[in-house]
Parts: C-alpha cells; sequence; structure tokens
C-alpha cells in the first residue's frame, strides 16, 4: 500500500464482517441510483482524489475508537467527500456550503453506494456459489474498501492510458457498480479463490451488472491488487 495511508489497512473493528445480507435497503430498481450518482459525479471528476487518504484514516480512526459500525464508516467517508466535491472543490459560494451543511446529517444516516453495491454482489453472486466464507470474504472486504477509497487516485491513475479518451475515462471512473464488481473480484483473489473457471463466470457475471465488458473489470481489479500490495 502506498506511504500516504500505510494504516488504513491496519485498522481493525474486531471481526465484524460486512453486512452481506438482505438489509441493504435496495429497492426494485435499485441500480437507478448508481446511474444517477455516475450522471452527477461526471460533472465533478473527483478533484480531491489525492486527500482521500487522510479522510479516510481520520474517519476510519474515528469508528475504530468508539466502535461504529462499517456502514457508518464508509457512508461517512462518503459524505465527507460529497462536501469537499460539491461545496470546497467546487469553489462554490457560501449559501451553497449552509445548505449542504444543513442536509449533512440527512446524507450521514445515508447507506454508502460503493459498500451497498459490494455487499450485493457478495450476496447475489459470490456466496450462492459457495467458494469462501461469509465471515472471512466480510473481513478482507472491510480491509480492501478502506484502501481503495484512500487510493481512489493511484488505482485510476494506472489506468488511465489504456483509456481512449478523458470522457470515457470519466465515465469509468465514476461509475461505482463497477467499482463495487472489482473489489468483489479483488477480494475472491485475497481470499485464495483462484480456480479459473470460478473467476470467468463471477467476472461475466458481473460484467452483465454493470453492462461492461468483463476484461475492464478485470483491469481495474488488478489495478486494486496492485495498490494493495505496495
Amino acid at each position: 500500500m502506498n506511504k500516504e495511508a500505510p494504516d488504513v489497512l491496519e485498522l481493525s473493528q474486531g471481526v465484524t464482517p460486512l453486512n452481506l445480507s438482505t438489509e441493504s435497503g435496495f429497492y426494485a430498481d435499485w441500480k437507478q441510483i448508481y446511474h444517477v450518482d455516475t450522471e452527477q459525479a461526471i460533472l465533478n471528476p473527483y478533484p480531491i482524489d489525492t486527500i482521500m487518504p487522510s479522510i479516510t484514516r481520520l474517519i476510519s480512526t474515528l469508528c475504530a475508537q468508539f466502535r461504529l459500525s462499517h456502514t457508518i464508516e464508509f457512508s461517512s467517508i462518503d459524505t465527507l467527500e460529497q462536501f469537499l466535491i460539491k461545496v470546497v472543490a467546487g469553489g462554490r459560494g457560501a449559501p451553497v456550503r449552509e445548505s449542504y451543511l444543513q442536509q449533512m446529517p440527512m446524507y450521514a444516516i445515508y447507506h454508502s453506494l460503493l459498500l451497498g453495491a459490494v455487499e450485493r454482489f457478495a450476496k447475489d453472486h459470490i456466496l450462492t456459489i459457495d467458494v469462501v466464507g461469509k465471515d472471512h470474504f466480510g473481513k478482507v472486504g472491510v480491509k480492501l474498501l478502506r484502501v481503495v477509497y484512500a487510493q481512489k487516485h493511484y488505482i485510476y491513475k494506472s489506468l488511465r492510458s489504456r483509456v481512449s479518451s478523458e470522457d470515457m475515462f470519466v465515465r469509468f471512473k465514476s461509475n461505482k457498480l463497477i467499482l463495487a464488481a472489482a473489489i468483489v473480484m479483488a477480494i475472491l483473489k485475497l481470499c485464495g479463490v483462484d480456480q479459473q473457471q470460478v473467476v470467468d463466470s463471477v467476472a461475466e457475471t458481473l460484467s452483465n451488472e454493470c453492462f461492461v465488458e468483463a476484461m475492464n473489470i478485470i483491469f481495474l481489479r488488478d489495478a486494486i491488487l496492485n495498490v494493495f500490495n505496495c
């Protein structure tokens, strides 16, 4: 892992795994909110990626200290990131900043979209094939999510040369469903699941879920693992 966030992975909150259940609050058309999120993110192309290690370290440390859930941890990271993107990095004025601050409590009890997609994909496509235990998958997943939140800048930077245009790159980077699919694939690898037939099957299934070529998910998975292993 990069030296800017050397202790993110090491933080521990006991043995609490990801919430791999049906309690993530998704409705029937659960992907619609991700499409909206992608379109909004395209308009604000993550100008604060380089300070995400500090944000992740701060919030993860506080959540560990007060024994708060991973849902609170990751939704809080999302909330602070959105605040910085929409208000600070966007150069918006005081009225916008005050409006967002007034609404922040509503956002901070909102479920993290990235965490939610990882939970959903794991529940639907990993636990059903019984290749890795729920608790083990969850523990590895929590650590990897912290790394991804902290190191998005380096993860995507390593892939920039593979994308033909800046517009395509921004759209790819803004899609949390694709990122969640790559995280799930990376967790499988870290859990020791390397049977090619299983990997290919899961990658194809997730590519259908995300409406993207399976190889794109694999490329992003490898970029995540490269950062994780640094």
